[in-house]
Order: C-alpha cells, then structure tokens, then sequence
C-alpha cells in the first residue's frame, strides 16, 4: 500500500513550499541552490563504478579507463560553474594522485569548493557479508585517514555500495558507528535481473514485478524505495534502493538508450533538448511513485562511464523550461546531499530491520582459497597490530617502527574486501596474475611483519630468545582468554627429547599436569634440536601468552577409543562400530548406511545430533562465480552422488591428547578428519577435498529438532534467519559462526572457510564445502562469457561446540579464539619467558575486545557488545600495569560509554554496540 501522507508530513510541505524547509533541511536546499519554493527537487549524481579488479586487474583498468576518467571529470568541475562529480571508490583516486602531481592542486580545490565529491570512503566498494567487520572498518579508516592526509579531511555521511551483492543486516549498526546517515545499493532480494530490466526499458514496458514477499516487493508495494534501516544492535540509517537498472538508470537522460548499451563510450553531449527533456521527465515519473518525501534520487554513473560533458546544461534546459510548470528542480549533486535531505523526513519512510538476502548466494561459496587467505591475513594483521601495541607500550619500538609499511598492509587487506575480490567472482586471468600473489604477498608481509615486533619485545623483557630446554611459550593473539590444543617447540643441544610426555602447566601458581603427544625432532642449523610436541594448553591470557613446561613422566589419557562388531566388543581389525570418550564429549561412528558420525553427547548425557552427520554429498551445479544453478531458470542444482553410492574407508589414529577420526569418501574426493581432545569441550572437524567441474559439494549433518532457532554472525553482530527465503533451498552467508537449536540444546558451529548454509526445521543442516561452477550458463550478466574455476584441493575447518543454552558473548568469544588460532601458528619459534603467564590487556562480561592497535598518541582497544539490543551492557577491562583510560568513543567521535576506572581496572557501561576504548 502506498504511504500516506500524516497531518505532520503535510506542514513540512507547506513550510517547504513557503519558505524552503527549516533547520538543517534548508541549509542543504540552499547550498545546493534550490528555490525555496521548490516542492520536490531531483538530484542527480554523475559518478561511474569503478571495479578495482574485476574483467581486468588494477591496472589496466587504470590505464586504459580510470585515468581518462578522472582527467575528464576535473577539467568539467574547473571549467563548468554548475558540474558536479562524485567518486565512490578511493583505491583508484589514491592511484591517480600519486601518479599525477600536476592534478592535486587542481583535485584539492574542486574538493575544497564541494564540485569534486567524495562518497562512501572506502577503499573499494567492499562486500559487507563475507569480510569480517574489522576488515570492513579499516577498510574506511584507512580511507578517510589518506583523504585527511593528502586532500582534506572530508566529512563523508554516506555509504555507497551500487554493485555488492547483497548486504549484511548489521551494516546500520557499522554505518552508524562510523557517523553515517544514509546508504544506497541496488542489489537486493528480489530484484529481477539487470539484463531483463534493461530490456523492458528498452521496449519502453513497464518494470517486472519483483519476487513476492521478497525486499524488493515489500518495498514497492510500499511505494518507498527509502526506508529507515534499523540493524539488530539498534543501530540506523537511511536506506536507498535503487530500483531500475541498477545504478545505471540516468545513463539514458540524453540518449533514451540504458547505459548499459553505450557503456564506456564518451558522450560529448546531447543537443537535442526535446530528447532529453523527454527522458528526464521518463526518469522522474519512474522515481516518483516510490519517492515519498520531497526528494527524488536518480544515479548517472555505470561501470567505468565516462562523465556526460553535457549534464549541467540538461539541468539548466530543464529549470528554464519545466520547473515553472511543475514545481519539481533538478540539481546536480551527491548522493550524500540526498540522504541527509532525506534523513530529515526519516518519520515518513518505512522502519525496517531488513535482512537484504540473499541475492546472489553462489558466491559464498566460488574461489575458496580467496576467502581463506583473505580471513587468515586478517588475523595476521589483528595479531601484528597487538603485537605491536605491547612492543610500544614496553618501549621496545617506536610508533614509527614499520609504520608506513603496516599502513600499506592495510590497504592492501582493503583491496581484498572488494565485491568481486572476496566474491570470487573474476576470471582465471585476473585471479591468476593479480589477485593470489596479492593475497599470498599480503600473507607472507604481515607474518613478518607480526614476527619483528615478538623478536622487539625480547628486548624490553616480556618474552626472551632462544632457550634451550624444556619450557615452550604458547601465545594468544586474540583478544580473550584461550585453550588452545597447541604445537609446542622445546629446544634441546645434541639429542631429541622424545622421552618428554607430559606436559606441566602453571595456572595460578599451581602446575597442572595433562598428556602431551611427541610428534617429530628437526635439527637446526645451529646444531640444536627443535621437538615439536602437541597438547592442550589451557587458559592462554588474551593478547599474551603462557609458558609450558615438559617434564619427563608418564600422566594417564582422559580419552578413549573402543571397538565394536554388530553391538559386541571387537579389536581394531575387525569392527562396524567406534565410540570415543573424552572427560567432556561422547561420540559414537557406525558403517550402516555408511560410515559417519551418528551420535554425539556431553558428559551429562544430552545429545546435540540428530541422525547422520557431517557427510559428504555431491551436486550437479550448472551456475557460476555468482549463483547457484536453482537460482536461475533452466539451470540445475540436483543432487548427483550421495555418500552411500561411495566407497569408505575408516582409519583412527590414537595418541594421549588426541583422537583423529578420518573416513574417506573416495569416490566423491572428500575426507572428513574428526579430532578429539583431552581437555577441550569441542569436537573439530578438517574437511579436505576436491569439487569436479560443474560441481557443488556440501556437508550434510543433523541436529536435535525442531531448530526453534538458526542465529549467523554477520561482521559485528549476529542475525536469525529463517529457513527459506525466495530460493529453495535457501543457502545463507555466515561470516565467523552459526547456532542452531531449541530448548533441549544449542549446536554452536565455528566456521573457518565456510560461509554458505542451509537448514530446515526438522534439524537438516547443510553447509557448502567445495564449489567448482567456473561458466555462467543459464544467465551471462550482461558481460562476455568467462571461466572462475576452482579446481584445486582445499580444507574447510570446522568446530562443534554443544551447548545447553545459546550465548551470544560466548559464541563470539569462541569464535575469536578459533580465527586466531592459524596466526598463533605463525609465532612458533625460539622464545622463552620470564613469567609464567602475561596477558596484556583483558575484557571480561558482556564485551569482546575484536583488536588492539597503536595511535597517534595512545591505544585503541575496540570492543564489541553484541548483546547490545537486550538491555545494558557492561564490561570489565583490565589494562596493563601503568596504564590509564582516556576515552571511549566511536568512529565518529561521539562518546560510546561510560567508564570508571580505579586503578587499571575499568567499568565500561555501554551506551552504543560498538566503543572504542582507548588508553595511554
């Protein structure tokens, strides 16, 4: 139903007609140059998308469009008094600075006088759904921070996402942590393909009706394509949906053709004015119906478009000659400028705490090595930032030390997060020759990076170098207090230890003795042996670390391991049945149908799985980098091989502090390693494998039904979701854990690679593996024919935690844990510790500290409460000994808590999601 106007909404018009709105509202009328007695204005925004890598790499997209761009876009804001430009994404425009010094004079005053806009801020039009939110948020520090450095610091308000393919639901809660009002996208559930709409356009019909009861609907029948976006933290912002041809729509105000047509051809100016008139009014009467405030938004501005020469004279044509008549001026601008008009008459939109997906869903799951590198740098730079925060504060390094080159890292780990980087959506030339070397490039930087700053803390005394013995030091690069099932390294001159197997941890003062497992000795080159050993090493401080020393004694295995044939005790030769035992898990694996897993309980005695789990299936898959096959008419995604058609083989290898589970499904390419630990209360699961060509693969497992509830992580908070939502099935992205259960019990599962998940109410669950779908059949996307293949073997880890009762804190906690656990394995080496244990700096109740990282003049301390929305929150953090608080704020500047501090222990009363903590 169409929104109608209040008695409120009806005054604000008067007052507009009259006098040109109050407050705010007119300060934005007025600097734009609108009458006051103007009753709707259009704004049109001349930007053009720009994909950092896409078809092409970085650079030759520079080279053979971007710089003619930007060369064009300048001389039209310097020349003409009424241009406007808007560019969205800072990657290309860092570039074009640094390879142009004769233009940053020129560029810094079309910014300075408001005719070179920016908007957005980031360093790419990032993906928001598989990029964890730390990523995400440097991805625009790192951005406004080059702006304040080398253009001036720019007041940005606006997100700018055109191309993503769908959006997180916490996106209001990060935008508004960041200060902005307004966001704009296109792509969202729902929406019928940009080919088709363009054709309808083309044929001069009527748009096609969007998915029922999808986003796009709902919106529609609204008559809104605005709306009040609240996310599930309480954060909002303005929304704005582009709702035709994407954000190409005004690409056709001069030629009446969709831009996507004449892409890339530099239009020297209409100067038939009838034509344009003609199709401005054809976009203002497509626009109206779903503007419901006085403000209509229409975007000029499609992939690598070059600016309209001729666009401020198509404006100046129609105030001369339409605005008399109808009441409604046009005037070239930003989209920020729209949403902060349009953030005035928020009260008159729709309020929706929308989940905008799924769109695309094939995605989640195309180019997995992308997503596992591009996770694990993450860590590496959060772990290399705490690293370097403690190596400062202990006056072992300067804020200088490295500076510029962390800076490049940064932006770096931002290229990544663009929607066709992470997405996997670029063809084989463009991941082979840019985007794997960046990403492996990336990888080996920030390892080295991370160890410079552990070897420059042995100088200030925290940790030492090179022992010889038995003492091992764990480090925790998370921010919470981890158990870790950790390698271990001694050192010994002249012999291996392999008689060591035990290992003696010191918690409180009091050393608790658990099995360790003797894995292998390596020689030095310096003629010592290094032993490598693995145990569980519990309660590792957060963003410290804990010493572990081996002694030479023989401790009993808490785990077990026993055979049976047909219900009878058997041997390990002759069996159709294994149960293995822990202090904290009980799980039991039979061959009938096939092998898997079929039951798994806690030491109380309540089971978490249904039937069968964690097994592999096979699908016939004939969609692409972007979509499954099921998404798309005439294409498939039908199941093709089950695991009972495969043949199995089981093998256990059993040590004192792990059990390891594998079965190999042979036919389908995929194995399936469980492991089981001595004094951890989860279960992992490696699962390794190749997908055929035109192949999808999932894990299939089951849970206790009815699932009364499915909670994913979504980067700085958490969503439900239901079942199914347009397609069928319905495979939703998760970025760091989901949760499925009911009353009886929870299923919490860490993901570390796999981000596409389904399940049903009857506790079904499936989670994709492996994904080698490289050629769009059923649907080209506008662009010309080309292969994304994956296919290469890859691991997807897996941690299986079963809970009584569902806890948001804990599940983010956990999550934390698990993620840095791939960059604790990059600090292995040679050190030794004059402690017993050390944290740095620890969060305690309902706040999780996400990173930790020098500034200017202090340290932040980033901490999310993602409990936020149930009522106040406070947290506990204990700072480091001669530490002190200074503020804590958000991203904007704005108070985020209340603290107290006596001494170096702090109260932190949340008063947003999101605070920045920070301490000298």
């Amino acid at each position: 139903m169409k929104i109608k106007y209040g008695i409120s909404a009806l005054v604000t018009l008067l007052l507009l007609s009259s006098c040109g709105g109050t407050g705010k509202e007119k300060e934005i009328r007025h600097r734009l140059g609108v009458p006051d007695s103007a009753k709707t204005v259009v704004i049109l925004q001349q930007t053009a998308h720009l994909d950092p890598d896409w078809l092409m790499t970085f650079e030759d997209y520079y080279e053979k469009v971007v710089e003619n761009i930007y060369i064009s876009a300048l001389e039209l804001v310097n020349t003409r008094s009424n241009y406007v430009y808007t560019a969205g994404i800072l990657a290309f425009l860092k570039k074009f600075y640094e390879d142009h010094p004769e233009y940053r004079d020129v560029l810094k005053s079309a910014v300075a006088r408001g005719k070179f806009r920016i908007i957005g801020g980031g360093f790419t039009s990032p993906d928001t759904l598989l990029p964890s939110g730390e990523s995400l948020l440097m991805d625009y520090e790192m951005g406004m921070q080059w702006l304040a450095e080398h253009i001036e610091k720019v007041n940005i308000s606006a997100a700018w996402l055109p191309d993503s393919f769908g959006h997180t639901p916490t996106l209001p809660d990060i935008l508004s942590y960041m200060g902005y009002r307004s966001v704009a996208f296109a792509r969202i559930d729902g929406t019928t393909s940009e080919l088709d709409e363009a054709i309808q356009q083309v044929m001069g019909l009527e748009s096609l009706d969007p998915v029922p009861y999808s986003t796009a609907w709902i919106l529609k029948n609204s008559g809104s394509a605005d709306f009040l976006w609240r996310g599930p933290m309480g954060g909002e912002v303005v929304a704005h949906w582009m709702p035709y041809n994407l954000y190409c729509l005004g690409g056709s105000i001069d030629s009446g053709v969709p831009i996507s047509v004449v892409n890339n051809v530099f239009t020297p100016g209409s100067t038939n004015k009838k034509l344009v008139l003609e199709e401005m009014q054809h976009l203002i009467n497509l626009m109206q119906p779903l503007s419901p405030t006085p403000y209509i938004f229409i975007p000029i501005g499609c992939d690598f478009e070059m600016p309209k020469k001729g666009l401020d004279l198509y404006v100046k044509w129609w105030n001369e000659y339409r605005y008399p008549s109808t009441g409604t001026y046009v005037v070239l601008a930003s989209f920020q400028d729209y949403g902060e008009l349009v953030w005035e008459h928020r009260d008159e939109i729709p309020v929706m705490t929308a989940d905008l997906n799924p769109y695309f869903m094939g995605f989640y799951a195309s180019r997995p090595e992308i997503k596992d590198m591009a996770r694990e740098n993450l860590y590496l730079l959060l772990t290399m930032e705490a690293l370097r925060t403690e190596a400062i504060f202990f006056g072992a390094a300067s804020r200088e030390d490295r500076a510029e080159e962390i800076k490049d890292l940064w932006w770096k780990n931002s290229f990544t997060n663009h929607h066709d980087f992470i997405t996997g959506t670029s063809p084989d030339p463009v991941f082979e020759t840019e985007q794997l070397p960046w990403l492996e490039n990336l990888n080996s930087l920030a390892s080295q990076t991370a160890r410079h700053f552990l070897s420059r803390l042995a100088t200030s005394g925290w940790i030492e170098l090179s022992p010889v013995g038995n003492e091992a030091v764990v480090f925790n690069p998370a921010g919470v207090t981890s158990s870790i099932h950790a390698q271990l390294i001694t050192y010994s001159q002249g012999q291996e230890l392999s008689q060591f197997t035990a290992a003696t941890f010191y918690v409180n003062g009091a050393s608790v003795t658990v099995p360790a497992d003797y894995r292998y000795s390596v020689k030095t080159t310096s003629g010592t042996f290094a032993n490598i050993y693995e145990a569980d090493v519990l309660d590792v401080p957060a963003y410290g670390y804990k010493k572990v020393k081996l002694l030479a004694t023989t401790v009993p295995s808490p785990i077990t391991i026993t055979y049976y044939r047909n219900g009878s005790p058997s041997t390990s030769a002759s069996y159709n049945e294994i149960r293995v035992s822990t202090p904290y898990l009980k799980a039991e694996f039979t061959s009938e149908p096939f092998w898997a897993l079929r039951s798994l309980e806690d030491s109380e005695g309540h089971e978490y799985l249904g039937d069968s789990s964690f097994y592999p299936a096979s699908y016939k898959d004939d969609g692409g980098p972007w979509e499954f096959g099921h998404e798309m008419e005439g294409c498939t995604f039908q199941l093709s091989k089950k695991p009972s058609e495969a043949q199995q083989n089981i093998t256990v290898k059993a040590g004192k502090s792990r059990i390891t589970v594998k079965i190999e499904y042979q036919d389908l390419g995929v194995t399936v390693e469980y492991h089981f630990y001595a004094y951890q209360k989860y279960l992992d699961l490696e699962v390794s494998g190749r997908a055929y060509e035109g192949t999808t693969v999932t894990l299939q497992l089951s849970v206790q039904s009815p699932v009364d509830e499915a909670w994913f992580s979504a980067p700085f908070g958490q969503v439900k979701r239901v079942s199914q939502k347009i397609f069928n099935p319905t495979f939703w992205p998760s970025s760091e854990w989901v949760a499925f259960g009911n009353a009886d019990g929870n299923v919490l599962i860490l993901n570390r690679g796999i981000q596409a998940w389904h399940y049903e109410e009857d506790g079904s669950i499936e989670a994709v593996i492996l994904r080698n779908v490289s050629l769009e059949k059923c649907r080209l996307l506008t662009v010309p024919t080309f292969y994304a293949s994956s296919s290469g073997t890859y691991t997807r880890t897996l941690r299986i935690v079963p809970r009584q009762t569902f806890d948001h804190v804990a599940a983010w906690k956990a999550a934390i844990a698990f993620n840095g656990e791939p960059a604790y394995e990059k600090l292995l080496g040679m050190y030794s510790a004059p402690e017993k244990e050390n944290g740095f700096v620890s969060v305690y109740g309902d706040g999780i500290a996400t990173s930790l990282m020098p500034t200017n003049n202090a340290f932040r301390l980033r901490i999310l409460f993602p409990g936020f929305a149930e009522g106040l929150q406070s947290a506990k953090v204990q700072l480091p000994r001669g530490a002190s608080f200074a503020r804590a704020i958000n991203m904007a500047g704005e108070k985020a808590a209340e603290v107290k501090c006596h001494h170096n222990l702090c109260t932190v009363e949340a008063l947003r999601p999101i605070v920045d903590f920070y301490f000298k």
